[in-house]
């Protein structure tokens, strides 16, 4: 295998070119749990990839709205079609960190894309890194 990694503003410019996107404050448009959950997510990055960084107070997160339109339509169909009752789903959200490369999205398939796109460095391959085994992973339940 080989190093495919893109930095998290490509993989931010990637998901502006493909989709229509409102970008929403993330301290003030999403819940202070959200919030909280995503802090302490991007805290354990740090712990668990040995990053020897120390981030602003408070901490930079760009949040991506994916609007619903002709763009987005496969990706809130699957949602429609598992809407569990509700008479709208909420929107896609896409969470990006850029000191730490955290991506997280409330869209599994869209994560999934995401996570792939991101790819692995050299030093995740040589390492065998936790990034370079949950791509791994992603890879083969890709193939299944």
């Amino acid at each position: 295998m080989k190093e495919n990694h893109k930095s998290i503003e490509e993989v931010q410019q990637y998901v502006m070119t493909h989709f229509h996107v409102r970008k929403l404050n993330f301290y003030q448009d999403l819940s202070p749990e959200d919030v909280q959950n995503t802090i302490m997510n991007i805290e354990q990055i740090i712990i668990d990839h040995h990053l020897d960084i120390r981030l602003p107070d408070p901490i930079p997160v760009w949040v991506l709205e994916i609007m619903r339109d002709d763009k987005s339509v496969d990706y809130y169909r699957v949602w429609d079609d598992t809407n569990y009752g509700m008479s709208l789903p909420p929107p896609i959200l896409i969470i990006l960190q850029p000191e730490t490369e955290y991506i997280d999205c409330n869209h599994y398939v869209l994560a999934r894309e995401l996570l792939l796109l991101q790819g692995v460095t050299r030093s995740d391959i040589e390492k065998k890194s936790l990034r370079y085994i949950s791509y791994l992973s992603l890879l083969e339940r890709g193939s299944d």
